[in-house]
This record gives structure tokens, sequence and C-alpha cells, in this order.
């Protein structure tokens, strides 16, 4: 295996082992609170937690659009067509980071993350704004702007989740939007807000981790990369920076 083969590995391992953390110390149940944002009787969005499987930038897309959360491979697969015919000519190796022939198999499998690349080609295909918020920052970067429909996802700077609408009764009612609704967006505004504020995001510069399979504490993602290459660990809690050494 050449260097260059091995680092994009260790860069893959890495993505993998980011997607797993979650926020150290906490049930499962407790990390899947719901928070409702009302504007007036007919307004409410929440929160939709996708699955941290490296495949929930496209299951958070899914959840919005129809409602699944198993829609991974489907829209892989949707992202992988368009770039190998590259009708537009956009998709070159030099926007990629690879030749596009390996990017269709790279984005194909399912323990790939999906990015940027991926929020325009599909929102593009499903004439869908994609409007998603870093936690971190509480900024929106907005993808295929001009559409009438809009979904909004939240970043954590390791995970996608979905933003839905419910009904006063709990209905669910889907994650499409009107682009143009003022109320929706000062609601995803708000809910973004209260995330940021609960530290509900992690900073990729220098965050410590804990492996929540033997305990041992870890500063960086690289550190963390070298622990699960060494030891077939996969699982980490980010630990607070308040937290007393």
């Amino acid at each position: 295996m050449s260097s260059s083969e091995e680092d994009d590995d260790d860069d893959d391992l890495t993505r993998a082992i980011l997607m797993s953390t979650e926020p150290r110390g906490k049930s499962t149940e407790m990390s899947r609170e719901t928070t409702n944002f009302k504007r007036n009787s007919s307004d409410v969005v929440e929160l939709k937690q996708i699955a941290a499987d490296n495949s929930c930038l496209f299951n958070s897309i899914g959840f919005c659009m129809d409602g699944r959360t198993d829609a991974g491979m489907e829209y892989r697969n949707i992202v992988a067509i368009v770039i190998a015919k590259n009708k537009d000519g956009l998709w070159t190796e030099a926007v990629l980071g690879k030749p596009p022939h390996i990017y269709v198999r790279w984005i194909r499998d399912p323990k790939k993350w999906g990015g940027e690349i991926e929020m325009v080609v599909l929102s593009k295909h499903l004439e869908v704004e994609i409007a998603a918020f870093s936690v971190q920052t509480c900024r929106m970067t907005l993808y295929g702007k001009g559409f009438k429909k809009r979904i909004y996802l939240l970043y954590s700077g390791i995970h996608y989740d979905a933003v839905m609408k419910s009904s006063e009764k709990g209905g669910r009612e889907g994650g499409v939007f009107a682009s143009d609704d003022v109320l929706v967006l000062s609601a995803v505004e708000d809910l973004v807000q209260d995330m940021h504020k609960k530290h509900k995001f992690v900073n990729l510069a220098g965050f410590k981790l804990q492996c929540m399979v033997c305990r041992k504490e870890l500063r960086g993602q690289k550190d963390a990369a070298l622990h699960a290459k060494e030891t077939g660990h996969a699982q980490f809690g980010e630990i607070s920076s308040t937290r007393r050494e």
C-alpha cells in the first residue's frame, strides 16, 4: 500500500471515529430530546436526530424529503451517477480532490461521509434548497439557492441532523418548507442558538476525547485515530473543557 493510500485510510478512519462521537456522560435517551420552537399556532419546528452511521447527511436529507431514514445508499448512488456523467463539466479532479472515477467508487462506500459536494448535487437533483446550519458558528450555508422548497440540516461539527415540523397535536408533517417562509427560518435560528448555548457541537480544533470502551483519555482526532487503529475501539465521547483534570 502506498503512503498516499495509507493517509487516505487514516483520514477515513478519523471521519468514522468522529461520527461516533457523542456527548460524554449522557445516556442515549437523554441525548435524543426534542426541542420545540413555536412561532404561532400553526408553525412549530423541532429537531429530528439521525443515527450516526456514516450516512447521517444522506439520511437527514431523506427524512426531510419523505420521512425516510434509510435513504443513504440511494442518495449515494445519485451523487455517483451525476459525477460519473458530469454533464455540466463541473466535477473535475480539482474540485473533487481525487479523480472522478475514484470519487464515484469512494462515495458509494457506506463508511464514507458526505459533505458540500453531495449537498450541491442533491439540491439540484431534488430541486430543493438545502440550508445547512453550523451549530458551532450559528451560520447558515445555502445550497441550490432559487428553488421554491427548502430543507434545514444542523451540523454539529461531526454529525448532521434534520429539522422537521410538527402540529400542536404532535403529528409529524415532514421537513420540507417554503424557501421564503421567514417564520420557519426564524424558528430554526432559535433552535440553532439554543443548541449552541448547550454546547451541542464539537470543536475540532483541539477537543478532548475519551474512549468509551477502555476509558482512555485522548487529545484531538489524530490521537483518537491512532488509538482506534491500535485497539479496534471506535466509540468516543467528548470531554467537556470545564472538566477538572
